[in-house]
């Protein structure tokens, strides 16, 4: 069974040739091949042995909105191509260019010729033939009520998978991961070493590439081995007192680090580096990561 034709396109076949007659030929030709584009219309251009031959694509073509016909298009862009040659130069060209344009239940047959004058002949017939009406647009009710459905249903899915699927948490950290960051706006939890020193402030290191925490020593920090003897026996027996004073012994805490949401990411056993300058002072430096919003000191 032959295949139905779309009623609003045409197909084009056969070629326009002739020879060329100067070096300005090409782009003539070229400008009147751009002119056919604008309207849906391809072409191609071979030049061989001082001669040229247009030949057009053969896939239907939709007819523009503003055109009347196929055959008016071709022609006036013919005809305005035409117009760049003598009498004498159009009558050595020759066109076996063809189109086909399909309208309800018919047929439209077109041969274009070139005639002396430099003008576009054009021979028709039109003939029965199968074809199609185009699928008309879509209703703007039918528009909306479907985006509205669609909608509807894109919802649900969302409520449902919503059981199984963390997208608060989800889209929490990916937030996180592209906000503006600032680390003076980091929590710090040092209640453990309340005694012994204060948290400053911190801020990005570009040195270490590092978040640097600055941190001020208090009087019950131990500087000598006698100030921490005394100090270990004030803890009155408690373990996490002990554990405090044996971290600042041996020069490291440990640093837990948390998300917006109070999750835990990673710790790492961080050194107080002592400020040369001032000896009640020192930092610790903890990595640059955008999903760490509280650190906690043990």
């Amino acid at each position: 069974m032959a295949e139905k034709k779309l009623e609003g396109t045409f197909c084009l076949d056969g070629l326009i040739e002739g020879p060329v007659f100067s070096g300005d030929d090409e782009q003539i030709i070229r400008q009147f091949i751009n002119e056919a584009r604008k309207n849906g219309i391809t072409f191609h251009l071979s030049i061989d042995g001082g001669r040229f031959s247009i030949l057009p694509g053969t896939e239907p073509v939709k007819l523009p909105a503003p055109a009347v016909s196929a055959d008016s298009i071709i022609i006036d862009c013919v005809d305005k191509w035409l117009g760049n040659y003598s009498p004498s130069e159009s009558n050595r060209l020759m066109s076996t260019l063809r189109s086909v344009e399909y309208l309800p239940n018919l047929e439209k047959q077109t041969l274009y010729g070139i005639g002396p004058a430099g003008k576009t002949t054009v021979e028709q017939r039109t003939v029965d033939a199968d074809t199609v009406a185009p699928v008309p647009p879509p209703d703007r009710k039918v528009i909306i009520k479907t985006a509205a459905m669609a909608l509807f249903a894109f919802c649900v899915i969302i409520a449902i998978s919503t059981i199984f699927i963390p997208y608060r948490s989800i889209f929490g950290r990916l937030w996180q991961s592209v906000r503006p960051y600032r680390a003076e706006e980091l929590i710090f939890d040092a209640h453990l070493y309340a005694d012994f020193f204060n948290v400053d402030k911190a801020e990005f290191d570009k040195e270490t590439q590092l978040i640097k925490i600055t941190c001020t020593t208090l009087n019950d920090f131990p500087r000598t081995d006698e100030q921490l003897h005394n100090a270990w026996k004030n803890t009155e027996g408690s373990l996490l007192a002990r554990l405090a004073l044996e971290s600042l012994a041996r020069g490291y805490v440990l640093c837990e680090f948390f998300d917006s949401e109070n999750k835990f990411i990673a710790h790492r056993q961080c050194r107080l580096i002592r400020d040369p300058e001032d000896n009640d002072k020192f930092s610790i430096l903890i990595p640059y990561d955008r999903l760490i919003n509280r650190v906690k000191f043990k």
